[in-house]
C-alpha cells in the first residue's frame, strides 16, 4: 500500500540559501552568502566566503514542455468533468518555485509561474511569433478580471506530491532518494461550466517574468505581479505561453449525479428479436401477407412461448436436402460424355459443421443425426439459424488476413518445438549409448569416476547422496593418486605409459601391485605433490633395457601385421582394475541408475514449455509434416457489435437513455455463431494449404476475455444449440447500462455484491458509446436481492469542487489550507468514488 502526501513547497540547489522575504520594493535578482573550505599542498585550508546571485524569473525566455507529465483534462477532450480543476504535472519537483526570487514566508511561497483557464471565443486570442519561442495570449482588458485568477492566492494552488510506502516522509530525504516518487503540480482554481469549450496556459506569474517571455527587454525590477484585478478596461493584457492545450466538458454533474439519473426500465417482449420476411420462398399461389419469422440476437427478453413458424421453414428446409442430394449424386457418377463446362456449375448452400460430425451427413439418416449429433440438423435446416452460422462467417471473412497471420505464427511455434523433441531425441539416444557403454564397465570404482560429475546436475530424488559416493571412493588406498588428474592423463590409451603397458602383456593392475611401496609412501605427501608415474615406471622396469624397462625386445618374437608396434598382442583397454566396497558397489549401481538421459531431456523440454499439443515426446516416429490446429482467442463480441449492434441487441435503436435492465444471453446463438466462423476458417486454412488437423475447433470463446472457453470442441457437441456450453451461460444474467454514465466513464468498475462475496463480471463490453452490458453468472433469483457496485476508477489524482457551489467562475474557491500545512489539498481532492445500489431498485428483471 502506498501513502499520497502533499506539501506546499520544495527548492532545490542553492535556492535553499535564500533566507529573506519578499517585499513591494525587492528586487527579482537575490544573492545567497555562502562559505567554502579551500584547501592546498602541506594540509593547509582556508574559509572563503562569496556571493552568488541567482536567476530569476525576468531569466526565463521559455520552458521545455518534456518536463509535462500530465495534463488534466487530457488535451482534445470532449467531455470533460466540470467537477475537476484543470491541472498540470512536472517531472521536476522544484520546478514551480525555482526561479521564485525570495524566502517562504508563514510556511507559503508563491510559484513563479501559473496555471490559467480561460473560455475560448472572442476576447481570447492565442497566436505564435517568428521573434520569440513562446505563444502569445491576447486577452481583451475587460476579460481579465472574470477569466484569469487572482495572484495573490497562487502559492495555494501549488504543491508536491510525494508517494510513500509509510504514512510519515521526510520530504527531502525522499527527494534525495527517490526522486522518482516526487511530482510537482499546479491548478486552476476555475469552475468549469458545462458543454463549454476552454484554452488552457502555462503562464508567467511576474511581470519581469512576462517581459522576458516575449522577448522583450526587461524593464521591471520590482516583484509586480503578471495582472491585477484592476487592470485597465481599453487595455489588452498580452501573455507568454509557455504551454497550452484545449479541452470541451461535457454534461453538469459526476458519477453520482450521472447514476442517479438510471431508471429500471421493463424491456418489451420484443425486445432482443427482430423480424425476417421470408417473401421469396413463397409460392405462386400463396396470399400477399408477409410471411415473418423471428431472429434472435445474442441478448433477447426470454418468449413466454415459442412462436409460431411460417410455413416457408419447411419449404426452405426441402430446397436445402434437395440441393444437396443433387450434389452428392453429382460427386458419385460420371458425367455423360457430352457433357460441357457450361453444363456443370452447381453451386450449393454451405454445410456449416460438417468437418465436425463423425459420418457423412447426407448418407446419414435423419434419425441418425438427430441422435447422434441433434445440434447439425437444426444449424443447417433452420433458416434461422444458417443466418447466425453465416454471420460468424462473414466475421470471418472480414478478419481473415489478421487471423491467417495469428496461425501461421502459432504453426511456426509448434515446428519450432518438433525441432526441438527431435533433437531432444537424438541427445537422448547419444545419452543413452554411452550410459550402455559405462554399465559394461566391470569395475564399479572406475563407473563413479567417470559419472561423478554428473552428480550436480542429476535430480535429487533420483540420484545417491554426493557425500556416498565420496567415502566410496576414498575406501580405496590408492584412490587420491590414481584418480587424480595427472595420473589419469598419464594412463590415457595413446600416452607412452599405456603402450608400454600393453606391450608388456600386463595389466594395469600388475603395473599398481608393483608399484604398492611407492603408492603407500605417496599417500603421505600433501594435496599439491602428485603421484609421480615415471618413478614407478621406473622401478618397475629393466636397468639393462632403460629404453623399454617392461619389456625389452626380443628380435626374435613374431610381429602382429594388424599392429606392428606390439609385435606380442593388440592393444588392451587401460583400467584400474581395483574394487571397493560392498558400499561402494551400491553407490555405483545408484549413481548409473539415476543418470537417465531420456528422463532428463522430457524434464528440460517440459521446464522450457516445449512440446504443447504434440505428439508424446518419445515416439519413435514423428510425422515430417506438422500437422497441428490453431488456437486463436478472437473478440467476437466486439467484433460483432462494430459490424452492427443490432445484432447484439437487436431493437437497441429504440431503447431510451439512462435505463437499466437485465437480459439473459442467447445461448444458440453464440454456438451457431461459432460453428459458422470455425467452419469458414477451416476451408480458408485448407485453400492457404495450412496443415490443419480435420476436425479441430479454432474458436470456442465467444466473449472478450481470454482466460476461459465458452463452448466445448465442436467435435465433442452432443446436444441441441444452446446447450454445449462448457460454463453456465444459460444462467447468466446481463446488466445493460445505458446512458450518459457509460459515455463519460467508461472505465467505470461494475460487479455485484452478494451477501458477503463479490460476484465479478464473467463478461463485459459495448454496444455503441453510450451501451455497455455486464454479464454475471447468477440466476434470477440471486440477481433479484443482489446489489451493484459502480466503482470509479481513477489512475491519477484529482481536484475539484462538489457540483452544490454556485456564482463566478471563481467566487467560493477559497484555499482552505493553514499557514504551514496543506489540508487544502485534502479539501479539493477528488477521491474515487463507490456506489452500492440494489438490484430491485435499479434495473427491472424479466
Amino acid at each position: 500500500m502506498a501513502y499520497r502526501h502533499f506539501f506546499p513547497y520544495v527548492r532545490a540547489g542553492l535556492a535553499r540559501g535564500i533566507s529573506r522575504e519578499a517585499t513591494d520594493t525587492d528586487h527579482l535578482v537575490t544573492t545567497v552568502a555562502m562559505s567554502v573550505v579551500a584547501t592546498g599542498g602541506g594540509n593547509r585550508s582556508a574559509p572563503i566566503d562569496a556571493e552568488l546571485s541567482l536567476l530569476g524569473p525576468g531569466h526565463v525566455r521559455s520552458l521545455q514542455t518534456t518536463g509535462i507529465l500530465r495534463r488534466d483534462p487530457a488535451p482534445g477532450s470532449r467531455d470533460a468533468l466540470t467537477t475537476c480543476f484543470a491541472q498540470v504535472e512536472f517531472a521536476e519537483p522544484d520546478l514551480p518555485w525555482r526561479y521564485t526570487p525570495f524566502a517562504p514566508s508563514n510556511g507559503r511561497l508563491p510559484p513563479w509561474l501559473v496555471l490559467v483557464v480561460l473560455r475560448s471565443g472572442d476576447g481570447v486570442r492565442i497566436t505564435r511569433r517568428q521573434d520569440s519561442a513562446n505563444a502569445t495570449l491576447t486577452l481583451r482588458g475587460d476579460l481579465v478580471a472574470t477569466e484569469l485568477p487572482t495572484l495573490d492566492e497562487a502559492w495555494a494552488w501549488a504543491h508536491v506530491q510525494a508517494v510513500s510506502p509509510t504514512e510519515m516522509v521526510d520530504l527531502n530525504q525522499i527527494v534525495r532518494d527517490r526522486p522518482q516518487d516526487v511530482t510537482s503540480r499546479l491548478l486552476c482554481p476555475r469552475r468549469l461550466e458545462p458543454n463549454v469549450a476552454y484554452v488552457a496556459a502555462l503562464v508567467p506569474a511576474f511581470r519581469a517574468g512576462v517581459e522576458a517571455g516575449l522577448a522583450r527587454a526587461v524593464e521591471t525590477t520590482t516583484l509586480a505581479p503578471a495582472w491585477t484585478g484592476d487592470h485597465p478596461v481599453g487595455e489588452d493584457l498580452v501573455l507568454p505561453v509557455f504551454d497550452q492545450w484545449r479541452f470541451t466538458t461535457g454534461e453538469a454533474g459526476d458519477l453520482e449525479d450521472l447514476a442517479a439519473r438510471l431508471r429500471p426500465y421493463a424491456p418489451p417482449a420484443s425486445l432482443g428479436t427482430m423480424l425476417v420476411d421470408l417473401a421469396r420462398w413463397k409460392s405462386a399461389s400463396a396470399d400477399d401477407r408477409p410471411s415473418l419469422d423471428v431472429f434472435s440476437g445474442v441478448f433477447r427478453v426470454p418468449p413466454t412461448s415459442p412462436a409460431p413458424r411460417p410455413p416457408e421453414v419447411s419449404d426452405i428446409r426441402a430446397s436445402l436436402h434437395q440441393q444437396w442430394a443433387a450434389a452428392r449424386a453429382l460427386s458419385v457418377t460420371e458425367p455423360p460424355p457430352s457433357a460441357t463446362p457450361a453444363d456443370d456449375p452447381l453451386v450449393v448452400p454451405p454445410r456449416y459443421g460438417a468437418n465436425y460430425v463423425k459420418f457423412e451427413p447426407l448418407e446419414a439418416t435423419s434419425g441418425e443425426r438427430q441422435q447422434r449429433h441433434p445440434w447439425y440438423d437444426e444449424l443447417n435446416d433452420d433458416p434461422m439459424h444458417r443466418a447466425v452460422a453465416r454471420l460468424g462467417a462473414e466475421t470471418v471473412r472480414d478478419h481473415q488476413e489478421e487471423l491467417l497471420a495469428a496461425a501461421w505464427t502459432q504453426l511456426e511455434d509448434a515446428r519450432r518445438a518438433q525441432r526441438a523433441h527431435r533433437q531432444a531425441q537424438v541427445a537422448s539416444e547419444v545419452g543413452r549409448t554411452m550410459v550402455q557403454r559405462v554399465q559394461a564397465i566391470a569395475a564399479p570404482t572406475e563407473q563413479l569416476m567417470l559419472l561423478r560429475r554428473l552428480l550436480p546436475r542429476l535430480p535429487a530424488q533420483h540420484a545417491p547422496d554426493p557425500a556416498d559416493v565420496t567415502k566410496a571412493l576414498k575406501a580405496v588406498s590408492t584412490q587420491r593418486r590414481i584418480l587424480s588428474t595427472p595420473f589419469r592423463r598419464a594412463m590415457r590409451p595413446q600416452t607412452a605409459l599405456a603402450r608400454r603397458v600393453s606391450r608388456a602383456q600386463q595389466p594395469i593392475a600388475y603395473l599398481l601391485s608393483a608399484v604398492g611401496e611407492v603408492t603407500r609412501a605417496a599417500s603421505t605427501l600433501s594435496d599439491r605433490e602428485r603421484f609421480p608415474v615415471q618413478r614407478a615406471v621406473a622401478i618397475t622396469g629393466d636397468p639393462a633395457n632403460p629404453r623399454d624397462p617392461a619389456n625389452p625386445r626380443d628380435p626374435a618374437s613374431p610381429r602382429d601385421p594388424a599392429n606392428p608396434r606390439n609385435p606380442a598382442s593388440p592393444r588392451t583397454p587401460v583400467g584400474t582394475g581395483m574394487a571397493v566396497s560392498g558400499e561402494g558397489n551400491s553407490q555405483a549401481r545408484a549413481l548409473v541408475s539415476a543418470v537417465q538421459p531420456m528422463r532428463a531431456h522430457a524434464d528440460l523440454l517440459k521446464v522450457r514449455g516445449v512440446g504443447v499439443g504434440l505428439a508424446k515426446p518419445w515416439d519413435d516416429e514423428i510425422a515430417p509434416n506438422l500437422t497441428v490446429g490453431p488456437y486463436l482467442t478472437v473478440p467476437w463480441a466486439t467484433w460483432l457489435a462494430r459490424r452492427n449492434p443490432e445484432f447484439m441487441l437487436p431493437g437497441l435503436g429504440e431503447l431510451p437513455l439512462e435505463i437499466a435492465l437485465t437480459l439473459p444471453v442467447n445461448t444458440g446463438f453464440i454456438e451457431a455463431f461459432l460453428a459458422g466462423a470455425n467452419t469458414a476458417f477451416l476451408e480458408e486454412l485448407r485453400w492457404r494449404e495450412y496443415p490443419v488437423a480435420s476436425g479441430h475447433t479454432m474458436f470456442d470463446t465467444f466473449w472478450d476475455d481470454a482466460d476461459s472457453q465458452d463452448v466445448k470442441p465442436l467435435s465433442k457437441w452432443k446436444a441441441a444449440l444452446g446447450r454445449n456450453a462448457i460454463n453456465s451461460l444459460g444462467a447468466v444474467s446481463t446488466v445493460v447500462l445505458r446512458g450518459e454514465l457509460v459515455r463519460r466513464y467508461p472505465d467505470l468498475l461494475i460487479y455485484l455484491r452478494i451477501g458477503n462475496e463479490n460476484r465479478l463480471a464473467r463478461a463485459y463490453g459495448f454496444l455503441d458509446v453510450q451501451t455497455r452490458y455486464v454479464c454475471f453468472e447468477v440466476d434470477a433469483d440471486e440477481l433479484a436481492g443482489a446489489f451493484i457496485v459502480l466503482e470509479e476508477a481513477v489512475f491519477a489524482p484529482r481536484f475539484g469542487l462538489d457540483t452544490t457551489i454556485t456564482g463566478s467562475a471563481y467566487e467560493q474557491i477559497k484555499p482552505g489550507w493553514g499557514s504551514h500545512d496543506v489540508a487544502g489539498s485534502d479539501d479539493f481532492q477528488q477521491m474515487p468514488l463507490r456506489l452500492i445500489l440494489p438490484v430491485s431498485s435499479t434495473v427491472t428483471v424479466p
